[in-house]
């Protein structure tokens, strides 16, 4: 729904005191019923103005059927993205510290492009022929048989492993 002064737009319902055969003015952009000419004639000036904001992507400064077009572009832009990848993208989303939507996408795309998520479908070639696959796990490699980060000043004694005990790449 669009939004109207940062707040999501209610319709008007129709007056349950409405009958068959009452005169009524039908606002086709919203679908609301008015009994009243002047207030349909302010919700057709205010369906107008540019004062909407589509509540997906945050653009300001559209009218009412601009701002539901670009949600239901926005919408199908979303039904691309795999489900399992909805919330990875929430989480890293939610740890940037931008405050443009469009460098915070962009953080979100740089970190995801390169990384593969659990129940994500892949494809893989193995033997010359593609496969259709789906991630189950990611495991971290083996840890090494020497520690990698040099020992704190504090520490009194230190072994080294002899060359003879690395294996070779």
């Amino acid at each position: 729904m669009p939004l109207l002064n940062k707040r999501p737009f209610t319709r008007k319902e129709p007056s349950s005191s409405l009958l068959d055969q009452d005169k009524v003015f039908y606002c086709e952009i919203t679908n609301e019923v008015f009994t009243d000419y002047d207030e349909y004639w302010e919700r057709l000036v205010l369906c107008n103005a540019m004062v909407w904001t589509c509540e997906l992507t945050g653009r300001p400064g559209l009218t009412y059927a601009e701002a539901l077009e670009s949600e239901t572009k926005a919408r199908k832009c979303l039904a691309n993205v795999p489900k399992p990848l909805h919330k990875p993208m929430i989480y890293i989303g939610s740890l940037t510290r931008r405050g443009r939507y469009a460098d915070m996408s962009d953080d979100v795309f740089n970190f995801i492009r390169d990384r593969y998520f659990v129940d994500e479908e892949v494809e893989a070639i193995v033997n010359k022929h593609w496969y259709d696959c789906k991630w189950l796990r990611t495991t971290p490699p083996p840890l090494l048989s020497f520690p990698l980060v040099p020992p704190r000043p504090s520490a009194r004694s230190v072994v080294v492993p002899s060359s003879s005990s690395l294996s070779p790449r």
